[in-house]
């Protein structure tokens, strides 16, 4: 029993050792970017607006990461949620190249990303997940300042998204072992670090979107991976639509101690001057300021410093008046009442996707109203509730 708890210790430290390489290139986009715009210099104002978007894509990129090393550290890539919808190609490869040209030494790009018109089905986030990851193993794997080639190519049914190096190419046994977990292909014990579950867990995102990744390559001469999407037709894709503003004042208690998380619901609110923000940090006094605000939504965090925020539910399930109340879940845990949690929009949060699910949620119960709110004495847009 020693043996097998050792040897479970191990492998688990060798996963976390391995893993480390995969988080270090969205790390790097966003600690590098920050640094650029804490001192931009003299005349590069114009650029503070690319280097936030580069700061949301790798944000993006990297929480996606960990949830997906969770998952692979249990042996479930099969429950990994992939989406299968039209999508615009060209914006997602862009992203991905945003990600993946801050991760290593500085190469020569050359992208084509293909025309605007052009959609695949798929999931926007894992295409961009795929190809960061085939993007950075081109640069890892290349000479310093050596050439990183992307080109899309169109065909009737299929989308093909070439990536192509002048690295260390990989021999026929190599290729051989390609799409293993934790299978380094012998580099391990080389200088250049890496986890070996990048292009396992890509060809299984892949071919959960209907998809693969093929690959050629010459040892010594480079390599060019293919990753092969759906091609949609024109006009496949119908955007989804977007929530009303809702007429009248809007009340919303938020139930959440992170000062940053709470920074940004304030600014949310400044930004929306309907809404009126009750923010408490802890849940005593909670279910009182419930009942004398009658929000139109609740956000809760379950991880609050006095208690498990779900309690909170529980206690207004028990109350009529309180019960029918929307609550949405901020910080993505499960398990609570399905007649409560209405939605949950797990941290890191898409702001979108936040505003629309209280705006979605407060038109179809028809509580944006000035009658919501007991203190009609509301001039500012958010008040900290004591």
């Amino acid at each position: 029993a020693r043996l097998l708890a050792e040897g479970a210790r191990q492998a688990m430290q060798d996963f976390l050792r391995r893993a480390r390489h995969e988080l270090k290139a969205p790390l790097n986009a966003i600690l590098g970017t920050a640094q650029l715009m804490h001192d931009p210099g003299p005349g590069r104002r114009d650029d503070i607006e690319r280097w936030v978007d580069q700061l949301r894509h790798a944000g993006t990129h990297l929480s996606d990461m960990l949830d997906d090393l969770m998952v692979v550290s249990d042996s479930s890539v099969g429950h990994i949620e992939v989406r299968d919808a039209p999508l615009p190609l060209r914006p997602v490869v862009l992203a991905a190249v945003d990600v993946a040209g801050h991760g290593g030494s500085p190469m020569d790009w050359q992208i084509d990303a293909g025309d605007d018109a052009l959609e695949v089905h798929g999931d926007a986030r894992r295409i961009r997940q795929v190809l960061v990851n085939l993007l950075s193993n081109a640069v890892k794997y290349s000479p310093a300042g050596g050439q990183v080639r992307l080109r899309v190519v169109a065909e009737a049914d299929t989308v093909r998204v070439q990536v192509e190096d002048d690295g260390l190419g990989l021999s026929a046994e190599q290729q051989a072992g390609l799409f293993q977990a934790f299978n380094r292909l012998g580099r391990e014990h080389s200088a250049i670090e890496g986890s070996g579950i990048g292009l396992y867990l890509s060809q299984q995102l892949a071919l959960r979107m209907g998809g693969r990744i093929e690959v050629d390559s010459i040892e010594g001469v480079g390599s060019r991976f293919t990753l092969c999407l759906r091609r949609a037709s024109m006009g496949a894709r119908v955007p989804a639509p977007r929530a009303q503003e809702p007429a009248g004042r809007l009340v919303i208690l938020a139930v959440e101690d992170d000062p940053v998380a709470c920074a940004i619901l304030r600014q949310l609110a400044l930004r929306h001057t309907y809404w009126h923000l009750v923010l408490r940090d802890r849940l005593a006094g909670a279910l009182e300021q419930v009942r004398l605000t009658r929000p139109a939504v609740i956000l809760l965090d379950s991880h609050l410093p006095d208690g498990d925020g779900r309690s909170l539910m529980s206690a207004m399930c028990a109350d009529p008046a309180l019960a029918g109340i929307p609550v949405v879940l901020i910080s993505g845990d499960e398990g609570a009442d399905p007649g409560m949690v209405r939605a949950c929009v797990p941290k890191p949060w898409n702001i979108d996707n936040l505003v629309q699910t209280i705006h979605h949620l407060a038109n179809a119960t028809g509580a944006a109203s000035a009658a919501n709110a007991a203190d009609t004495n509301a001039s500012a847009a958010v008040r900290l509730a004591s």
